[in-house]
């Protein structure tokens, strides 16, 4: 995986673009997601679709100010395709955000489009097979990842069909409940915390078969699955992750790495686990009524809430165990 860190800075409805290296300067309008350079489309795309004005060097942890990575996987024949992140301040409680894109160059320009964006599944079906492989082609544009299905059904489907990032049949600790994916007080509550037993296993396996991702530009510290029914899983904090190079198909249970406190994408951690967190389409969904690995999860304060089975009750703490059923 390539990394192109993109800088934009937002002056009277102008997005100012500095190449890196390059010591030019060049104009680009937020009113569109194209660009002389793949780094300035992505990155405008990003702007868009956070409303943030976005930068390729992020500021003191203390500003909060967010950078951009626009991480290329695949190139050729005037298609780009990758992942594209919003970095978060290095503070406890913070995540990145991160979509797939693809990109195509006509006469010099840059037209890009994240997912989630309705133009994304047809860009996709256009691009060439050395960009996007037809297995990745046809999950990402499938009717199950119809941004309009997957939102008006992200509420109300129960059953995702998921099993819980580690080894079925083990015990792990869950250490937090249902909490926001960005901030941990955010909503949707989408996220979950787990960590092995003193000691013992600390891998993190894939809850579901589909094509992962590595979202940073490092290549480490942030997996993503997308799975055939729609969902996708987000594990962040990994060590000794896959790198796999664009999307890599994986099956239910396969290890993607360990439980780690890796912030390759900004966020902070004080304590090895892994940050699990659920995705329907392009967006975070709230875990709160969803049944995974057996459990079905119930949200209340931000890391509270608990776990049900058939009359059995655990809630989130240094020490409470609960089982994988798979």
């Amino acid at each position: 995986m390539r990394s192109r860190h993109a800088l934009l800075g937002l002056t009277l409805g102008l997005a100012l673009l500095l190449f890196s290296g390059a010591g030019s300067v060049g104009a680009q309008s937020t009113a569109d997601a194209t660009g002389s350079t793949l780094d300035a489309a992505v990155t405008t795309e990003l702007s868009e679709r956070t409303g943030k004005a976005l930068s390729g060097e992020r500021g003191p942890a203390t500003t909060g100010e967010p950078g951009a990575q626009v991480n290329v996987m695949r190139e050729g024949e005037g298609w780009a395709f990758g992942s594209a992140v919003v970095e978060a301040p290095k503070k406890r409680g913070h995540y990145p955000s991160g979509w797939l894109f693809v990109a195509r160059e006509t006469d010099g320009t840059w037209d890009a489009e994240l997912e989630g964006a309705s133009e994304f599944p047809e860009l996709l079906r256009e691009a060439p097979e050395s960009v996007v492989a037809a297995g990745e082609r046809e999950l990402l544009t499938s009717e199950a990842r119809n941004p309009e299905q997957t939102r008006s059904t992200a509420a109300s489907v129960a059953r995702t069909g998921l099993s819980l990032p580690w080894k079925k049949g083990t015990r792990w600790r869950f250490t937090g409940g249902p909490h926001g994916w960005a901030t941990g007080y955010d909503r949707p509550y989408a996220a979950l915390d787990f960590v092995g037993p003193p000691g013992g296993d600390q891998n993190v396996r894939a809850a579901a078969g589909g094509y992962a991702y590595s979202m940073c530009s490092s290549g480490q510290g942030w997996i993503r699955i997308y799975h055939p029914n729609g969902y996708s899983t987000d594990y962040y904090h990994l060590i000794r992750n896959i790198k796999p190079q664009g999307g890599r198909q994986v099956s239910r249970g396969e290890i993607i790495g360990k439980t780690g406190q890796d912030v390759s994408c900004g966020g902070a951690s004080y304590g090895r686990h892994v940050h699990f967190a659920l995705l329907r389409g392009d967006t975070h969904v709230k875990v709160g009524g969803k049944k995974i690995g057996g459990w079905t999860f119930r949200e209340n304060q931000a890391y509270g809430g608990r776990a049900e089975k058939n009359g059995t009750i655990r809630r989130p703490s240094g020490s409470t165990y609960m089982k994988n059923f798979g």
